[in-house]
């Protein structure tokens, strides 16, 4: 269990607010997971950035989803759980203590097949560091599948509700700024081109050859 203590950091306090709530999460973001991540779109060498408490390695290993795995995750609190659902799934996975923006020299460059990530490109604190890493980790013809918040359209409730929650979920969400539209951010790197976002939930980012 999580020790009050851990409560003490930022960083425990999202690993106790996550721990409570992923659950719910996960199951509401199964139907998106389902066709997303497919044994035919994710296979050869997978790297996971923030995978958390590992949900996603029980999904694939429920899915006939069989790859050679690289998980990076930053939260130490999360760890010890991201290695038992690791075991639990069977599959085979190296870990990386790192975040998405720092991990960059530790995956070789251009030997990466596909790069997962849910709900993470919102809280790294450089998007462009982390996506320029995604770029370089790889190979041509590679792709980013990633499952996000994306912003509300300008100037509607649910807008301005995102922005007056911000600030509480900033604190206590291991930084996630709900407001940040990563696809505008991946346009507006070259070399990747979005693929079509559909039920405006996830998107499938393919890194053009050459």
């Amino acid at each position: 269990g999580m020790s009050p203590l851990s409560l003490a950091t930022p960083e425990g306090f999202f690993a106790v607010v996550y721990f409570q709530i992923h659950g719910k999460l996960s199951t509401g973001l199964s139907e998106t997971k389902k066709k997303l991540f497919r044994p035919d779109s994710v296979r050869g060498r997978v790297v996971e950035i923030g995978s958390g408490f590992g949900d996603n390695f029980l999904f694939f290993a429920e899915n006939g989803i069989n790859a050679s795995f690289t998980a990076v995750e930053p939260n130490s609190h999360m760890m010890p759980r991201l290695r038992e659902r690791v075991d639990e799934s069977g599959l085979s996975v190296s870990l990386i203590a790192a975040t998405a923006e720092g991990a960059g020299g530790l995956i070789a460059g251009g030997s990466v097949d596909v790069v997962v990530s849910t709900l993470t490109l919102c809280s790294v604190t450089s998007l462009e560091s982390a996506l320029d890493n995604i770029y370089t980790w790889l190979k041509p013809g590679g792709k980013l599948l990633f499952i996000e918040h994306l912003p509300a359209i300008q100037g509607s409730p649910y807008r301005t509700m995102q922005a007056l929650i911000e600030p509480l979920w900033c604190a206590c969400g291991g930084g996630c700024h709900l407001l940040r539209d990563s696809l505008q951010h991946l346009r507006l790197i070259q070399g990747f081109s979005v693929g079509e976002v559909r039920d405006v939930e996830w998107s499938d980012g393919k890194k053009e050859p050459g």
